[in-house]
């Protein structure tokens, strides 16, 4: 049965610099489901792809569309389309502090939810679900901005998920993570890719792509996909990791 097409990305070039492209000619399609561990070496691209996927910023060339529609800023100019898009899908970013701006963790869970016009009632069910889920019911009154880089990093991926996403755009997730929440994250992943959840995680853990992703993306020292494929095949090129200064 062929699955849906999630993200469909045609011949994508992004420069920050006119001149200079981070990301050239990226051209890959994310399926309903997928996993997909993004690897490549420091400064190849990898979490400008990720703001491309959850259109925060926009390619100079080429094409991205999400579920059959174009990703661009017209498009999510739409309010009816901004929303869904919002909805579905969700980013966490690489530097928590960027992403936590509410002066309590309750107020981070129960943001999204409040853009989407939710009703209060719901909104505290779903932070309070959450917060048992993720064992942060103490920090729910307490500033994000207090905790260690670890718990920011439990919180910031907490509040992706009262919004009920189906696609989660992860910039090294375990980053920061101590041992035993590092190994909750890792499970919370497999609960998500098993209920169907479409997840790409950008990553230097080969041991975690390895364990967890289904297919692999590797982002060459050129800027471009050098490899995409099934995740034993692609980690068995050990040609291709060396050359790209990844293993």
């Amino acid at each position: 049965m062929t699955k849906e097409t999630v993200f469909t990305l045609d011949n994508v070039s992004f420069g920050y610099d006119e001149n200079k492209f981070v990301l050239e000619k990226i051209s890959f399609d994310v399926n309903k489901g997928d996993f997909i561990a993004l690897l490549g070496a420091n400064g190849t691209g990898k979490s400008t792809l990720l703001k491309i996927l959850n259109g925060l910023i926009f390619p100079n060339e080429g094409k991205i569309s999400f579920l059959g529609k174009d990703l661009n800023e017209k498009s999510l100019k739409d309010v009816d389309f901004k929303f869904f898009f919002r909805k579905e899908v969700a980013f966490l970013f690489q530097n928590s502090d960027v992403q936590l701006f509410c002066s309590t963790v309750e107020e981070e869970l129960s943001f999204t939810l409040l853009q989407l016009g939710l009703p209060q009632p719901e909104i505290e069910k779903r932070v309070i679900e959450i917060a048992k889920i993720f064992d942060i019911i103490d920090f729910l009154p307490l500033s994000p901005h207090k905790l260690s880089e670890g718990e920011k990093k439990k919180i910031a991926f907490a509040s992706l998920l009262p919004q009920n996403p189906s696609v989660f755009l992860l910039d090294e997730l375990t980053s920061n993570l101590d041992p035993k929440n590092e190994r909750f994250a890792k499970d919370f992943l497999k609960t998500l890719h098993n209920s169907q959840k479409t997840l790409i995680c950008a990553t230097h853990d080969l041991d975690f792509a390895k364990s967890f992703a289904d297919k692999i993306a590797v982002i060459g020292q050129n800027h471009n996909i050098c490899a995409f494929g099934e995740t034993k095949e692609v980690l068995e090129n050990e040609k291709l990791l060396l050359k790209e200064n990844i293993i």
